[in-house]
């Protein structure tokens, strides 16, 4: 089986796919980029004027921004994985032409859109289900702490503390678990597979990423220093990062797929060889019974002939004898 990846092969192939056509290829995170960029300032100035009115206690004005970002959010969302799909195409063809606006149009579809949406869903109900349980201790927790004293409820502290934690490491768990779903869906809609279900594309990711998720985590963490220097940039560092970042796990997905591969071939060779050596076996086994047949056959066609013999030489002795 293959070995897996190293992080540098996988920025080395990402930074290689990256290489043809480098600045239309950055554009295309153009729109999703600035989006983040102006959401992050909106966000730091909200702030800023919360911090004031607290200070001059005073309350917030109420604004529209929020109701006004939900649909604005949602279509940079659609733009973003369809500039990821874009992304996935160029990692296979590095040197295709691209032309951002109308490529970005021409990969919308509906009906892909809908099973996208349909994934998220399936997604954030499994994840809810899975923290059911670390929530359900919490609020348990909280509940017993306010019923008894407080000496008796900060025995509690150490049980939240742990429960908080094991919810925090059960959700990455699962986001790392469903995270190559949506590069799934893509490569069966590029394959004409329309009938595949969202569960199906799920459960597939999970079974790809099994095994694989503290590689997945390592990889995200590469990233940490160049997070640093988004934010030291006040985001203009995103126009490089965020395409390189796509197309590195573009790599490790594919990585994951050729893996897969090479695995199932291994296996068929195995299985292959095991019906080689079964029918030599079977063979050999008939050859041998053969020949014990044919050896018996004539040791027995030997001994019929002797005892003719003494049997034809017995009764012409006593021929003689009675003559």
């Amino acid at each position: 089986m293959k070995k897996n990846k190293s992080t540098k092969e996988l920025k080395d192939e990402a930074k290689a796919a990256l290489s043809a056509n480098t600045q239309k290829k950055v554009l295309l995170y153009a729109i999703p980029v600035v989006y983040a960029i102006i959401s992050n300032i909106q966000v730091f100035q909200n702030w800023v004027q919360d911090m004031k009115s607290m200070t001059d206690y005073q309350v917030p004005p109420a604004t529209s921004s929020i109701l006004l970002s939900l649909p604005v959010g949602f279509a940079i969302q659609i733009i973003t994985m369809l500039v990821i799909f874009i992304y996935m195409d160029l990692f296979k063809q590095p040197d295709s032409k691209i032309h951002p606006i109308q490529d970005i149009l021409d990969k919308i579809n509906i009906r892909l859109l809908l099973k996208l949406l349909v994934i998220s869903i399936w997604m954030s109900i499994y994840i809810f289900l899975w923290l059911l349980l670390p929530v359900t201790l919490i609020i348990i927790s909280a509940s017993i702490g306010s019923v008894v004293g407080s000496e008796t409820a900060l025995t509690l502290i150490p049980l939240v503390f742990l429960t908080v934690i094991a919810g925090v490491v059960l959700f990455i768990n699962r986001g790392f678990a469903y995270s190559q779903s949506f590069y799934i869906l893509y490569d069966r809609y590029r394959a004409n597979n329309y009938d595949v279900t969202a569960r199906q594309v799920i459960k597939e990711s999970v079974v790809l990423m099994k095994g694989e998720k503290t590689n997945f985590f390592v990889l995200q963490l590469s990233f940490i220093l160049w997070g640093f220097l988004v934010a030291f940039t006040g985001g203009l560092a995103s126009f490089w990062v965020t395409p390189y970042a796509t197309m590195t796990n573009i790599a490790f997905y594919y990585n994951l797929q050729t893996e897969k591969n090479d695995t199932v071939t291994t296996d068929v060779g195995v299985t292959e060889k095991s019906d080689n050596v079964t029918a030599d076996g079977i063979e050999k086994s008939n050859t041998v019974t053969a020949d014990g047949a044919e050896n018996s056959d004539t040791a027995t066609v030997d001994v019929a002939e002797k005892n003719d013999t003494v049997t034809a030489d017995g009764a012409e002795k006593n021929d003689t004898d009675i003559v």
